[in-house]
């Protein structure tokens, strides 16, 4: 059987994507706990660099600062009804960001199982109210599996953070080189956390398999294909970027544009309706374009991931440079 390659899986996931737009609201709710790509990491890695001790020091006196305790004072000592009232906000709040966590988790699993159904025939499409199901009967463990991504994460940023800060009390050659090799750790870390949360979920919505065997499952599963797992990252770092570019021209031509018309007419016929009316439909308009172009591509790029997965699974994907060197 003929290896498949990568423009095989960017065809088929892209007119997944594309014709499938019953997914849509799913890679809407999937983009919430992010993308399988490398321009989440390296935002949040790199912007560790730019925290200071003393911002560190300022933000933790301003949390612990006499003017918060004042105001906690000061809560305790409002009427009973209006303390109910903030009680259920607080809980109203909780339950709604706790019901944003679960659809994008059961979105997420049914994503990553419509991708690899699809990856396996790609005669039709496969059904999103199964695909949901599928999300559904495996919410908690993919629930898990973000979280201990979140964590790993989150100890890589606070690693890289504390180099920030050793270099800015020791800005030499030994701290700048201390600042890239932490860099680059924090960097690889969090990658290699990302894929291993793509096969993970993988083993989860099609395996049946549970937490720790996933895990364990996963991580063999790159142990046997490294080259082809940085190889498809570096691909969607690459197409993260279009997305930003897009995002750009975006603002430039259906934002900014139409404003700065708007202005013109407003100063012509002495009309400060229509720049109020241009300026709330530029804005919204925006959004809905940012919106569908956001729920197209994550639906994109976990599809490709669920491509990867399934054909590496099988154990028929090699990595473009194998392919190369044996040429």
């Amino acid at each position: 059987m003929k290896e498949p390659t990568y423009r095989q899986a960017i065809h088929a996931s892209w007119k997944m994507a594309w014709n499938h737009k019953d997914l849509w609201p799913l890679g809407l709710f999937a983009m919430l706990l992010g993308q399988f790509g490398l321009v989440e990491l390296v935002t949040k890695v790199w912007s560790t660099f730019f925290i200071t001790y003393e911002s560190m020091w300022q933000t933790c006196q301003s949390l612990f600062s006499e003017k918060i305790w004042i105001g906690l004072k000061q809560l305790t000592r409002l009427p009973v009804d209006q303390l109910i009232w903030l009680a259920w906000l607080i809980i109203l709040l909780i339950g709604i960001g706790f019901g944003l966590l679960f659809v994008a988790a059961v979105s997420q699993g049914a994503l990553v199982y419509a991708g690899a159904k699809f990856s396996k025939f790609r005669l039709s499409y496969p059904d999103e109210v199964k695909s949901w199901h599928v999300g559904v009967r495996h919410v908690w463990r993919i629930i898990g599996l973000n979280i201990l991504r979140k964590i790993v994460l989150s100890l890589s940023i606070m690693w890289a953070a504390f180099a920030s800060y050793q270099l800015v009390i020791a800005p030499n050659g030994l701290g700048y080189f201390a600042f890239w090799v932490t860099f680059i750790s924090a960097l690889l870390i969090g990658l290699i956390t990302s894929i291993l949360l793509m096969y993970a979920v993988g083993y989860v919505v099609v395996e049946e398999y549970g937490l720790k065997k996933s895990i364990k499952a996963a991580w063999h599963l790159f142990l046997d294909h490294p080259i082809v797992s940085l190889e498809v990252a570096v691909m969607t770092f690459f197409l993260n970027i279009g997305l930003l570019l897009f995002a750009l021209f975006s603002v430039l031509y259906v934002f900014f544009l139409p404003n700065i018309v708007a202005r013109y007419f407003v100063l012509l016929f002495q009309a400060p309706p229509i720049g109020k009316i241009v300026g709330v439909g530029s804005y919204g308009l925006f959004l809905v374009v940012m919106m569908a172009a956001s729920a197209l591509f994550t639906v994109f790029v976990i599809t490709v991931w669920s491509f990867l997965f399934s054909k590496m699974h099988s154990g028929n994907f090699a990595s473009r440079l194998i392919r190369s060197i044996r040429r």
